[in-house]
């Protein structure tokens, strides 16, 4: 291991500790939709480089969240459309880009 380390880093585990809405700020022309979790952007960016489909799209869903693309965090949104191209997933990521688009009114 690097720099000592003990154990390898569980993007999973990081992934799935809680959050609270207070945690996020609420200031004029910043999104108060909570940013997806860094560990989770991370696997996501891993996931897809090494083409691994069914880990890629699992994770996509967990970084738009429950709400789906329409109420994700632009940034989550991002995430999820470079992650499904990267995976070869091009329909797919055009497909989820319309339905933002539709919902958010463009």
């Amino acid at each position: 291991m690097a720099l000592g380390e003990q154990d390898s880093l569980s993007w999973i585990d990081l992934a799935t500790e809680p959050t609270s809405p207070a945690d996020f700020a609420a200031e004029p022309g910043i999104s108060t939709r909570p940013m997806p979790n860094a560990a989770l952007l991370y696997a996501l960016r891993e996931a897809s480089e090494m083409r691994r489909l069914g880990e890629t799209v699992l994770l996509v869903l967990l970084v738009l969240g429950e709400d789906g693309p329409a109420q994700s965090h632009p940034m989550a949104l991002n995430a999820a459309l470079s992650g499904l191209m990267q995976a070869g997933l091009e329909r797919e990521a055009r497909a989820l880009a319309i339905e933002a688009a539709i919902a958010k009114g463009i």
